[in-house]
């Protein structure tokens, strides 16, 4: 039997759904007016808290607008975890669909995120780490359940931080204005890819086993002091 997550807190809930309406209000104007000619300041007046209020939730206004450019990938991670069972890159299929339904419920943010990415580094620069950061998160432990390793094994690390990567690839092609995009063609073969990079991880992890009792067996026994 499992037991479900306990509630959010009346605090936490408030919290979130603070966090929430002021990235919203945030993105809309930094996307309209510019993410230089929006202040800190101009931020806490629309939103309607404290200068004090707005830097306990955020840490900058990079920080503003990164946050929520994880949502999907809760989905992800919540598909994935359905089907942990089957394996990664099965459960990756299984929960293709509605991981791509969840990246369609967002795409308005998303865009909003593209214009001011656009032409400010420093915030492009703070999503992409964000959406990197989680898309490690939620595939270490079943990439490392997947290869039958600890989650400490560089094998493990290299197949993670592969498909991390690979994701931001996929965001990249998603989001290009310049490209007509086969969105769950472009998922399937983003799939297949992980599916390739595993088998040569297990692959690899085979040749180091294999090696190293080819030299426990090749090692003389040692002989007693007389």
């Amino acid at each position: 039997m499992t037991s479900s997550a306990p509630e959010p807190s009346l605090r936490e809930r408030r919290r979130v759904e603070l966090r929430a309406h002021v990235a919203a209000r945030a993105l809309r104007l930094f996307a309209d007016e510019g993410f230089d000619a929006v202040t800190a300041e101009r931020l806490t007046t629309e939103s309607g808290i404290s200068r004090r209020t707005f830097f306990s939730h955020f840490a900058s206004k990079e920080d503003v607008v990164a946050h929520g450019a994880n949502d999907d990938l809760r989905d992800l991670a919540a598909g994935l975890e359905a089907h942990r069972d089957a394996g990664f890159v099965a459960a990756l299929r299984a929960s293709a669909s509605h991981w791509v339904a969840s990246v369609g419920e967002h795409a308005e943010r998303r865009r909003l995120r593209v214009r001011i990415e656009s032409s400010h580094p420093r915030v492009r620069a703070a999503v992409r780490e964000a959406r990197l950061d989680e898309l490690h998160r939620v595939a270490l432990p079943h990439v490392a359940a997947d290869l039958d390793l600890p989650r400490e094994h560089p094998l493990v690390g290299i197949a993670t931080g592969g498909f991390a990567g690979l994701g931001l690839a996929l965001d990249d092609v998603m989001l290009s204005p310049d490209v007509d995009v086969d969105v769950a063609g472009a998922v399937e073969q983003a799939i297949t890819t992980v599916a390739g990079m595993l088998d040569g991880a297990r692959a690899a992890a085979h040749l180091g086993s294999a090696g190293h009792a080819h030299g426990l067996a090749a090692r003389p026994p040692s002989s007693s002091a007389t």
